[in-house]
């Protein structure tokens, strides 16, 4: 459970940041509206990919996870987990009875959310029941898939391998034309809906037989050509890749938008690549090509085997592809230079982490005193990302600041502030606080110096401020709980009236 639990974080974890991309990819497209390279489209869906196959990513200053403070917790490493000192951790942060009483154990600290952020989160029994529903829908998918590639290779070697000296002519010239020398076998069966390649090993062109029978030579090479492209860009092994992440991501409808997207444009990608090996003057006779096979697939009552990769005949898309084949290019090495320099940027932002020790601005957290303590976004012990505070400051006498202080109220902005009317309708977390001459408070966590209040136990540190409202004397002290540790979220501030 332990175990499972981690993955399952690392998919939640996963699944927020790539969702975060396809986002801003998406808005990045509209925008643009066409004028970004089809190959650097694809590309950007391909590095989106990535980040939800592999969890650990190197740290970049440029990355666009430098933009904003974390978004919740990254998952721990298992190995990060085993090094921390359990039982020093519960010795310090709970009660002596509540250490008998519970079993010191990592997956109960782990499991348990309230343990380690301090804060209200969700329950442990709703993590568990979205853990298990989580993996009833992977183990289903899995299933799933299993059956659906059993059922295509029992329909592939139901084909019969194709002898035909004139096809066998077309394919093997096509290869030598795009230098691919691995031997690609072309089989024809009446269960195959549309052309299409399949195996990663053991390659096979599938073809209809009435596409055969029917097509002339010109149609035939233009489809060896789309099917060689798709072996030449490794699509067989990206459309695996791709069942397996709308398996583990079931949940989420932004990667079933990336996968059904990246279909599309791997299409056309492909469509580009075969058009590159055709002369100027059959680029046309290539769209007729594609044209007709909406017709042959029309009358084709057999199902599309999902396993390969063949050619999309849906009519909504045929559209966009007419406009691609029409508009063709060959690229110059100018574009094709360019075009490496844009991937190399859009790599170094989406395929990176956030830097770790990034210093703040003190104009992040937008606060309404002087931010002059030094933040910094560190990976802790359990593998989470959290934001601390320097708590090493020497101590400087205030005589404001000595005496008691009882609380009055909680707000968003100092400004917020109303002697006449409560800003905080809830029941106040701390009810009082004092303030000794040492520097030290009646809160054993707290200690303070002048214009700071530090809590060395959760490694932060608040400013403070003192002002005089109508007579009377109030603390403005910044409230920096799991929100913003873990959270990265703006401190809010306590109200603090000096009792005489």
């Amino acid at each position: 459970m332990f175990h499972l639990m981690i993955l399952y974080k690392w998919v939640l974890y996963l699944s927020f940041s790539a969702s975060t991309l396809i986002l801003i990819t998406f808005l990045i497209i509209r925008i643009l509206k066409g004028k970004l390279r089809l190959q650097i489209q694809y590309a950007m869906w391909i590095f989106i990919l990535i980040r939800l196959i592999v969890p650990i990513l190197p740290q970049s200053s440029f990355s666009l996870f430098n933009m904003s403070p974390v978004f919740f917790n990254r998952p721990p490493v298992v190995s990060a987990i085993d090094k921390f000192d359990y039982d020093q951790y519960f010795t310090e942060n709970l009660d002596e009875n509540a250490v008998r009483n519970i079993q010191v154990n990592k997956e109960y600290f782990y499991l348990n959310p309230n343990m380690l952020t301090k804060e209200m989160s969700m329950p442990l029994s709703t993590i568990k029941l979205t853990l298990i529903l989580w993996s009833i829908g992977v183990i289903l998918g899995i299933l799933y898939m299993v059956m659906a590639y059993v059922t295509c290779v029992n329909k592939v070697n139901k084909c019969k391998q194709l002898v035909d000296h004139r096809i066998i002519d077309i394919l093997e010239k096509c290869k030598r034309n795009m230098k691919i020398k691995t031997k690609i076998v072309v089989v024809k069966g009446q269960d195959i809906k549309t052309p299409a390649i399949f195996g990663l090993f053991n390659p096979k062109i599938l073809m209809p037989e009435s596409i055969i029978e029917e097509m002339n030579d010109n149609d035939i090479r233009h489809i060896f050509l789309h099917e060689l492209s798709h072996y030449k860009r490794k699509d067989v092994l990206t459309n695996y890749v791709i069942k397996i992440v709308n398996i583990v991501y079931w949940f989420n409808p932004f990667v079933w938008y990336l996968t059904k997207r990246m279909k599309k444009d791997m299409e056309l990608c492909c469509d580009s690549l075969a058009l590159s090996y055709l002369e100027n003057d059959k680029l046309k006779e290539y769209g007729y090509t594609m044209i007709n096979l909406i017709k042959y697939s029309k009358f084709n009552t057999k199902k599309e085997l999902n396993m390969a990769v063949g050619i999309s005949v849906n009519a909504e898309d045929m559209v966009r592809r007419i406009n691609v084949i029409k508009q063709f290019k060959r690229s110059s090495p100018r574009v094709i230079i360019t075009s490496m320099i844009i991937l190399s940027v859009l790599g170094i932002t989406m395929l990176t982490e956030g830097k770790i020790d990034n210093v703040f601005s003190s104009n992040l957290f937008f606060n309404d005193v002087n931010n002059n303590i030094g933040s910094k976004y560190v990976v802790d012990e359990l593998g989470r990302n959290r934001i601390i505070d320097n708590t090493y400051y020497s101590y400087e006498y205030d005589p404001e600041v000595v005496g008691n202080w009882t609380c009055v109220d909680f707000v968003e902005y100092i400004s917020d502030f109303k002697k006449s009317k409560r800003y905080c309708k809830d029941e106040l977390y701390i009810k009082e606080l004092k303030f000794f001459k040492n520097g030290t408070t009646d809160k054993k966590c707290f200690t303070w110096t002048k214009g700071m209040v530090i809590d060395k136990e959760d490694k932060v540190s608040s400013e403070y401020l003192i002002k005089d409202i109508d007579g009377e004397t109030y603390m403005f002290v910044q409230w920096k709980s799991g929100d913003y540790a873990y959270g990265g979220k703006r401190p809010m501030y306590y109200v603090l009236k000096k009792v005489n």
